[in-house]
């Protein structure tokens, strides 16, 4: 099959996120590879800042979630240790906090797009470069089948087949840290005030954010993974067992909001990430080839900014297209724009890359941090301190859609 545009190897957020900027700019040639039957509709929720919601709206699905999800007032600081508690106003005049269930935003994302632009049940086992073809890429299914598209873009996670073996990237590495994440349904209601509760405890983290009136999502991120971690993360029934004698000296109440929660609303992984200095050397592209979200940046969750920062690279690298396509129309090649796009998403993105990598890598050693040192830092420190906060940040919005000529955008 030839497919002359643009292919997304992926169908999560980051591939339809992506898909639908380029959409919105006009871009017609475009296709989302998902290796699933259907929409991946598991998980729990995603915390959405401000510079999320300003994605979401320049995606044009902003405010369709916000009406299906609560806004948060307060973040409560909670030091398990000495009981020391710190509240934290969130002014919503200017910070924007929702936690959104992953399998609606998915659902609404590909509710825009064209019916044609995703095709299920496509793994993709090898990508091939050929430079001197029109087609810069040959991609293979496992079932045997070949697509040949002009661009690439991996939007395939954290294990990120494409991001190792054709940008050269080193692989996402363990934390040694391991996290559950869980949704509680409460079908009369839940008693939860609209507060981000983040509990600090010796050698883990749990946190606990309403979602909807009747669901609430839990997290328990620990520094240390139990040696049979990979046989509890396929039961969940062990899940559940390790969440509750991790939590037995937490209060009632909250114990029994674990107990709320479903098989197929509760998971555990190992949590993954990419040294931030990855981001330093290299292209982080080649020739028609870039990626997007966890395959380009993954990093631990303690700034809450992995969703949101994937929003924010679909607007930019959409909105480079444009660009590209407005300054070199009539002296490039269609192939040669689509470099020059790729080149200036990654190189305008890189130090928001980092800086979030980094973040979230020491955030979470001096949260979960057993030792005296970090427990110091993080009761009598950490506590008082106003720390830079990473959604302070606005990834714009994408063009008006003008009669571009490109044959992506016109086809």
């Amino acid at each position: 099959m030839d497919f002359d545009g643009i292919v997304m190897v992926g169908g999560g957020i980051a591939g339809l996120a992506t898909a639908l900027a380029l959409h919105r700019v006009g871009m017609k040639r475009i296709l989302v590879l998902e290796r699933a039957e259907s929409l991946r509709t598991s998980g729990t929720a995603i915390g959405m800042w401000s510079n999320g919601w300003k994605a979401l709206d320049a995606l044009g699905v902003g405010q369709s979630l916000r009406q299906q999800h609560c806004l948060l007032q307060n973040s409560k600081l909670i030091s398990r240790s000495d009981g020391t508690t710190v509240n934290i106003p969130i002014d919503t005049s200017f910070q924007e906090l929702r936690f959104v269930k992953r399998a609606l935003l998915l659902e609404t994302l590909a509710s825009v797009l064209p019916p044609e632009a995703i095709k299920f049940n496509c793994k993709v086992v090898d990508v091939r470069q050929f430079p001197r073809s029109k087609l810069m890429w040959e991609i293979e299914l496992e079932d045997g089948s070949i697509i040949r598209a002009k661009g690439v873009i991996a939007c395939d996670g954290v294990n990120s087949l494409l991001a190792e073996s054709v940008l050269g990237l080193p692989r996402a590495t363990s934390s040694a840290q391991c996290a559950v994440r869980g949704l509680s349904s409460y079908p009369e209601g839940h008693p939860f005030p609209p507060t981000r509760q983040l509990h600090m405890a010796e050698g883990f983290l749990m946190g606990i954010i309403p979602v909807t009136e009747k669901e609430v999502y839990w997290f328990i991120s620990s520094a240390s993974t139990p040696p049979d971690i990979w046989e509890i993360v396929q039961n969940p029934d062990r899940i559940f067992q390790w969440s509750e004698a991790t939590l037995k000296e937490f209060p009632e109440e909250i114990r029994e909001m674990v107990k709320k929660t479903s098989n197929d609303v509760i998971d555990m992984t190992v949590l993954k990430f990419r040294w931030p200095w990855s981001m330093l050397m290299g292209r982080l592209w080649k020739g028609t080839m870039t990626a997007v979200g966890d395959a380009m940046h993954p990093m631990t969750p303690y700034v809450a900014q992995g969703g949101c920062s994937t929003l924010e690279d679909a607007i930019v690298l959409a909105r480079c297209f444009v660009h590209v396509e407005e300054d070199s129309i009539n002296k490039l090649d269609e192939s040669q724009r689509i470099i020059e796009a790729f080149k200036k998403y990654t190189n305008e993105r890189r130090w928001r890359w980092i800086r979030l990598m980094t973040q979230s890598y020491i955030t979470g050693i001096v949260q979960e941090g057993s030792n005296i040192f970090l427990k110091f830092i993080r009761d009598k420190i950490m506590l008082r301190i106003k720390v830079p906060n990473p959604s302070d940040f606005d990834c714009g919005t994408l063009p008006t859609i003008a009669p571009l000529k490109s044959s992506l955008l016109n086809q």
